[in-house]
């Protein structure tokens, strides 16, 4: 487990997980649901970071202010998060 802090917040990353996002408390607050009794399953519990971009984008393309903007399409012809 890494711990990574920045004024306020604490972020526990599971290496061991896959990076699973384990932890993330800001002010006080945990903001995730955290592993415990029957929450074993990673599924479950924490979250994966979705970066650069949440989800997938057909054919690794998209439009944004009157421009279109290609990103590598690496899976089956789309562009999916968890590139980084």
């Amino acid at each position: 487990m890494q711990t990574l802090r920045a004024g306020p917040a604490t972020l526990r990353v599971d290496r061991g997980r896959g990076g699973r996002l384990a932890s993330l408390i800001v002010h006080g607050h945990e903001l995730l649901v955290t592993r415990g009794p029957g929450r074993t399953d990673p599924l479950m519990w924490g979250c994966y970071p979705m970066a650069p971009f949440a989800g997938r984008l057909r054919g690794g393309r998209f439009r944004w202010a009157g421009a279109t903007h290609q990103l590598v399409a690496n899976h089956g012809g789309h562009a999916i998060h968890g590139t980084v």
